[in-house]
C-alpha cells in the first residue's frame, strides 16, 4: 500500500512537471494553444488509464471473462492490447526521433497471452515483430518496484510530446441521414480502438461515477443553503446586490429586483426594511427608486430588464455596530419580500474597507455531507466500473454505429473532437434553389446564419447569428457536395456547442433550422472550468421493475432511468411503498423523513437504490399501500391520485426543483394538469403513455398541461395520434421506441443457456439450447424441422386466432411448435389446453406447450426457437420480437406499433431498413386472416428450408442489431433538454411580455 502511495505521489509530481511546462509552452507560443490543450485532455485520460492498468490487465484475464468469451478468444484480445500498446510506444519513438536510436523496451506482455497468439496479432496488426533484446543488467529491486516505475516512466516519457505534429482535422455528421456509409477501418486501428475501450471502461466509470458523486453533493448542499435562514451572503442573483461589494459602516447601497421569484411583482413604490445582528433595534425604512438605465451597476452585475425590474436604495445607513444586516422590502400596502420567511442577511465589512467576509454555507454543508456520505464514494466507483465492464461486454457484438456520409450530410463539423480553447468549423448544406422538400424549412433562402452558444445555452457568451460562407473545401473529400461554413473560437470552458440556422440576421427573427426544435448539438472535449450540462430527471410512477413489476411500465421506468444516468444526469424515482413489493431487491431501504400533507395526514419518507437507481419510497398514513397488491382494487383512482400529490408535496418539502418530472400513464398524470404553483419552478412535466386502454380521460387531460408527451413506440403514436385523448395535442407527442436489457438478454452470458453464445458462434448455442428444451417438453430433437416458438399472455390483443392457425401451419409444413404462457380468461384457456391435446395426438413429439409463466424457460425458448411468432393486433412497442432478435431468433410479426418499427421484412422492406439505418431482420404481414399470417410464415419456412446459408446470415445479421436502451435513453434526454429550455424561454416571454405592456 506505501508502495502504491508513494507511486500516486511520484505520477502526481511528474504530472505537475509537465502541466508547468506546458503552460510555459503555451505563453511562449500562442500559435500551439489548440493543440496543447489536446495534449492537456489526452494527458488527464493516460493518467487515468495508468492509475488502473493492473487492474484492467487483470480483468482481461478473470476467469468470468474466459468462461464467457472462450480462453483463445481471450488470449488472442490480450495479445492485441500488447501490440496496441507497443505500436503506440513505437509512434512515441518516432514523433521523438529516437526510431534509428537504441529502441525503449517495450511493455511486457499481459498474463494470459501466449506467444503465438502474440504474433498473430502483430501480423493482424501489421506490426513487425519485437526484436529480441539484451537482457538489463541484474537490479535489487522487487518486480512490483520495476512496474510501478515503468508506468512512471511512461507518464515522464510524454513530456517530449509537446512537439508533435497536430493531426488532420477530422470531420463528423451531426445528424443521421439515409446517405449513411458505414466506417471501415483498417483491420490495426479497428483492433487497437475496441481494445483501448476494453482497457479503459473500468476507468472511465470508475471516474466518473466519483466525479458525479462529489457534483451531486455540491448541488444538493447549494439546494440546502438556498433554504436555510441563516444563509448571509452580500448578493443573491437576480435577488439583490450591495455595490462595491457588500455593505460598510456608514452609507452603503444595494439593488434589488422586485420581479424575483419571492419578489413583489409591478408596483408604483417600494421600501426596504432594514434591521441589524438579529433585528436589533427598531427597524428602518428606506425608500427606493427604479435603477436609471445608465446606472454603472447595470453593466457591473449584468443587470437588464429582461425578467427583471431593477430598483435602488441609496443610501443606506449601516451603524458601526452591525455585523449583519437584516432586510426585508414591501410595496408599501402590506405585501412583503421577506425571502420565504427567512428574511435576508448580509454581512458588513470591515472599517478598513476590507469586503465582508462571506461565509461559504454550501462550502460547509458539502464539506458535512462528503464527512457522512463520502466513505462509500469508493465502493460506488468499483460498482459502476463493474457495470461499465459488464455492459461492455454485452455489447461486443453489435454492429458499429452507421455514420452519416461527411460527403453529402447536411450538417458537419471538423474537427470531430473539437478542443476548447481550440477552432470549431459548422458546414451546412442548403441550395438555395431547391424548394422541391416542402418540409425544408430554410427552403429557398437566399442568405444562411448560424446563431449558437454554449452549454446547453447555459454559458455567458453566444455568437451569431452570423453569415455563412462558400466553403472553398468541403467536408468528404472529392465526393464532397458545396456547403457553406461558419468557423468560430471555442470559450476554455466549454463542454458543448449548441446551434441553429436562420434565414435572418436578426435575433429570434426569420425561419429556423433547429432539428425540430432539439436543436443541434457537438460534443467538446478539454473544457477547463465550468460545469458539465447536465438535467435533474424525477419519475413519477406507480411500477418499477423488479421490486413492483406488473406490466411494461415497470421496465420502462428502471431502464430508462438507468441508461439516463449513465449518460452522466442526475435521476430519481418516486413510487409508492407498497407493502407487497420485493424489498430483497432494494438496496439500502431506509426511512429517513415524513411530512404533513394538508389533510393532516403524514407521509413517511424511504430511501433505497433499485438497479442502482435511487428511489424514494412515499408511505402516507391512509394505508393506500398497504392492501397487499399494486392494482385491482376499485379505488386505484383515488390512491393513486393521492400519491401523485404526495410526490408534489413530497418535492416542496425538500425543495428539490427538478428541471423535468416525468409521469406515467393514467395514475400519475395528475402531475402533469395540477397547478403550476403546485409544481417546482421552471419544471417541465413528461407523460408517457404506455397503453392507451385504460385512463383515456385522465390522460387526456395531462395531454393538454404537459410540456410534451411520449409513448414507447413511433408507429404507436401515429395509431393513436386520432384518439380523443390525444387529437388536439398531438403535435406534443413523441414516438420514441422502448428498449431491452442488453446486459439480462445476452445469449453470451445468460446463466439459464446450456452452452452460451454469440453472433460467431450461434449455430452450436442454438442447437445445445434445443437439445435441452426438447428434453424437458418431450419433443422429438430434429436438427433439420424449423422450430417455430410463441412466448406470450394468451389474450385477444396478442391475435390468438392467428396463433392457433400458425400452430397448424407450421405442423403441417414439417416444422415444430412450442408455446409459453398462459390466458387469464378461461374460456381461451381451455380452447388452448384443446388444442395442444389435439395437436399432441395428430403430430407426436413435434409440439409443447407450457401454460404458465416461467422465466428461466423462456429464455430457453427463445434461444432454442428458429422463429418468434407475435402476430399481435396492436402493440405499443413489444419486447419478445426484439429478444428473440439478441437469441438469434428471427421475428415473424403482424406491421402494428412497435413491431413496425423493430421489425423489417425480408423480401419488402429493405429500403425502409436503410432509411433506420438498419439491415432487413424479419418477416411480416398485414391485415388478420389466416391467409395474412401465411404471407409471412410460409416464406419464412421456405427460406429456412431452401436457402440454408441465407437464413445463417440473417441469424448473423440480426444478433449484431442494438436494441437496447442507449439510443432511446440519449433520445429521451434530447427532448428533456428542448422541454427544459421551452420552460425558460416561456418565463423570458412572459417577462418580456410584462415590459411591453409598461411601456
Amino acid at each position: 500500500m506505501e508502495k502504491a502511495i508513494e507511486f500516486e505521489k511520484r505520477v502526481a509530481s511528474a504530472t505537475a512537471d509537465l502541466e508547468r511546462a506546458v503552460s510555459v509552452e503555451r505563453d511562449a507560443r500562442e500559435t500551439a494553444e489548440t493543440k496543447i490543450q489536446q495534449l492537456e485532455f489526452k494527458l488527464g485520460s493516460l493518467q487515468h488509464e495508468l492509475e488502473t492498468a493492473n487492474a484492467e490487465l487483470e480483468l482481461s484475464s478473470s476467469a468470468e471473462l474466459r468462461q464467457a468469451k472462450g480462453e483463445s478468444r481471450v488470449q488472442t484480445e490480450i495479445a492485441a492490447l500488447q501490440v496496441a500498446l507497443e505500436a503506440r510506444d513505437a509512434e512515441i519513438r518516432r514523433l521523438k526521433g529516437e526510431e534509428g536510436n537504441d529502441a525503449a523496451t517495450l511493455p511486457e506482455h499481459g498474463p494470459g497471452a501466449s506467444a503465438a497468439h502474440i504474433a498473430a496479432a502483430q501480423a493482424a496488426a501489421g506490426v513487425a515483430p519485437a526484436k529480441q533484446e539484451q537482457a538489463p543488467p541484474p537490479s535489487d529491486k522487487t518486480a512490483e518496484e520495476l512496474e510501478l516505475e515503468d508506468l512512471l516512466n511512461e507518464v515522464m516519457a510524454l513530456k517530449g510530446e509537446a512537439g508533435e505534429s497536430a493531426p488532420e482535422p477530422e470531420t463528423t455528421a451531426v445528424e443521421s441521414s439515409p446517405t449513411a456509409v458505414e466506417s471501415e477501418p483498417t483491420p490495426s486501428s479497428a483492433s487497437i480502438e475496441s481494445l483501448q475501450t476494453m482497457e479503459s471502461v473500468y476507468a472511465e466509470a470508475y471516474h466518473a461515477t466519483l466525479a458525479a458523486r462529489k457534483a451531486a453533493r455540491r448541488k444538493e448542499a447549494e439546494t440546502w443553503a438556498s433554504t436555510q435562514v441563516a444563509v448571509v451572503a452580500s448578493s443573491v442573483k437576480e435577488v439583490y446586490y450591495w455595490l462595491g461589494g457588500g455593505p460598510r459602516h456608514g452609507d452603503s447601497a444595494v439593488v434589488y429586483n422586485r420581479r424575483n421569484p419571492n419578489g413583489l411583482g409591478d408596483g408604483g413604490q417600494l421600501f426596504m426594511h432594514l434591521g441589524y445582528n438579529g433585528w436589533q433595534g427598531d427597524p428602518r425604512q428606506v425608500g427606493m427608486r427604479p435603477l436609471s438605465h445608465d446606472h454603472p451597476s447595470r453593466a457591473e452585475y449584468w443587470l437588464n430588464d429582461q425578467g427583471g425590474d431593477w430598483w435602488i436604495a441609496e443610501p443606506v445607513f449601516v451603524p458601526p455596530e452591525a455585523n449583519v444586516l437584516d432586510f426585508v422590502f414591501s410595496d408599501g400596502e402590506g405585501e412583503y419580500d421577506n425571502a420565504g420567511g427567512k428574511d435576508y442577511h448580509s454581512p458588513v465589512g470591515g472599517d478598513d474597507g476590507s469586503p465582508p467576509a462571506d461565509v461559504d454555507h454550501a462550502g460547509e454543508r458539502e464539506a458535512q455531507l462528503e464527512q457522512e456520505f463520502g466513505h462509500l464514494d469508493v465502493t460506488l466507483a468499483e460498482r459502476a466500473g463493474r457495470a461499465a465492464e459488464r455492459k461492455f461486454v454485452s455489447r461486443q457484438g453489435f454492429d458499429k454505429k452507421i455514420k452519416e456520409d461527411p460527403a453529402t450530410a447536411k450538417v458537419v463539423v471538423e474537427p470531430d473532437r473539437p478542443a476548447a480553447g481550440g477552432e470549431i468549423q459548422i458546414f451546412y448544406r442548403h441550395a438555395a434553389n431547391d424548394t422541391s422538400d416542402p418540409k425544408a424549412p430554410l427552403r429557398g433562402a437566399a442568405d444562411i446564419f448560424v446563431q449558437g452558444g454554449w452549454n446547453r445555452w447555459t454559458h455567458a457568451s453566444g455568437f451569431g447569428p452570423m453569415r455563412m460562407e462558400p466553403a472553398p473545401h468541403p467536408p468528404g473529400g472529392e465526393r464532397a457536395q458545396p456547403a457553406l461554413v461558419a468557423r468560430l473560437q471555442i470559450p476554455p470552458d466549454a463542454h458543448v456547442c449548441d446551434f441553429v440556422f436562420t434565414d435572418d440576421a436578426r435575433t429570434m427573427e426569420g425561419r429556423y433550422d433547429s432539428r425540430d426544435g432539439l436543436d443541434y448539438h457537438k460534443k467538446i472535449v478539454g473544457a477547463r472550468g465550468g460545469a458539465v450540462p447536465t438535467l435533474r430527471v424525477v419519475h413519477v410512477a406507480v411500477e418499477m421493475a423488479p421490486i413492483a413489476k406488473v406490466g411494461g411500465m415497470g421496465d420502462v421506468v428502471t431502464a430508462l432511468s438507468r441508461a439516463v444516468i449513465e449518460d452522466g444526469h442526475s435521476v430519481e424515482v418516486i413510487l409508492p411503498k407498497y407493502d407487497c413489493m420485493d424489498t430483497d431487491q432494494i438496496d439500502n431501504l431506509d426511512r429517513v423523513d415524513a411530512f404533513a400533507m394538508k389533510d393532516d395526514k403524514t407521509c413517511y419518507v424511504w430511501k433505497g437504490e433499485v438497479e442502482e437507481v435511487p428511489v424514494t419510497f412515499l408511505q402516507p398514513d391512509t394505508g393506500h399501500f398497504d392492501v397487499g397488491c399494486i392494482y385491482g382494487r376499485g379505488d386505484d383512482h383515488v390512491r393513486f391520485e393521492y400519491f401523485s400529490e404526495c410526490a408534489l408535496a413530497y418535492l416542496a418539502h425538500v425543495g428539490d426543483v427538478p428541471d423535468v418530472i416525468h409521469a406515467h400513464d393514467w395514475s400519475t398524470s395528475h402531475i402533469c394538469f395540477a397547478k403550476r404553483n403546485r409544481l417546482p419552478p421552471g419544471a417541465a412535466t413528461v407523460l408517457t403513455i404506455h397503453n392507451l386502454q385504460f385512463g383515456d380521460d385522465l390522460i387526456g387531460r395531462a395531454m393538454r398541461k404537459c410540456t410534451f408527451a411520449t409513448t414507447v413506440s413511433p408507429t404507436y403514436a401515429e395509431e393513436i395520434s386520432n384518439h380523443n385523448a390525444i387529437a388536439a395535442n398531438s403535435s406534443k407527442m413523441v414516438g420514441i421506441r422502448n428498449g431491452i436489457d442488453v446486459e439480462l438478454w445476452d445469449p453470451l452470458t445468460d446463466e439459464y443457456m446450456p452452452l452460451n453464445y454469440n453472433a460467431e458462434t450461434f449455430a452450436e448455442g442454438k442447437s445445445a439450447a434445443r437439445t435441452e428444451l426438447c428434453e424437458r417438453l418431450g419433443m422429438e430433437l430434429s436438427e433439420t424441422r424449423p422450430l417455430v416458438g410463441v412466448v406470450a399472455r394468451l389474450t385477444h390483443q396478442k391475435g390468438i386466432h392467428l396463433i392457433k392457425h400458425a400452430c397448424w401451419r407450421a405442423l403441417e409444413r414439417g416444422g415444430q411448435f412450442v408455446l409459453l404462457g398462459s390466458s387469464p380468461d378461461g374460456n381461451v384457456q381451455r380452447d388452448f389446453n384443446d388444442m395442444a391435446y389435439e395437436v399432441g395426438g395428430r403430430y407426436p413429439g413435434q409440439s409443447g406447450f407450457v401454460f404458465a409463466y416461467d422465466e428461466p424457460l423462456s429464455h430457453l425458448v427463445y434461444a432454442a426457437s428458429d422463429m418468434l411468432l407475435v402476430p399481435s393486433m396492436f402493440e405499443p412497442c413489444g419486447l419478445t420480437q426484439m429478444i428473440a432478435m439478441r437469441y438469434g431468433t428471427v421475428p415473424v410479426v403482424r406491421r402494428t406499433g412497435g413491431l413496425k418499427d423493430t421489425v423489417f421484412d425480408v423480401d419488402e422492406d429493405a429500403l425502409r431498413a436503410q432509411e433506420a439505418g438498419l439491415r432487413v431482420n424479419g418477416f411480416a404481414f398485414d391485415g388478420s386472416h389466416d391467409h395474412d399470417i401465411d404471407h409471412a410464415l410460409d416464406r419464412a419456412l421456405m427460406t429456412y428450408d431452401a436457402e440454408p446459408e441465407k437464413w445463417r446470415s440473417l441469424v448473423g445479421d440480426i444478433m449484431r442489431q442494438d436494441w437496447g436502451w442507449s439510443d432511446p435513453a440519449k433520445t429521451y434526454v434530447e427532448h428533456y433538454w428542448k422541454a427544459a429550455k421551452s420552460m425558460k424561454d416561456a418565463y423570458f416571454s412572459a417577462r418580456n411580455k410584462n415590459d411591453d405592456d409598461e411601456r
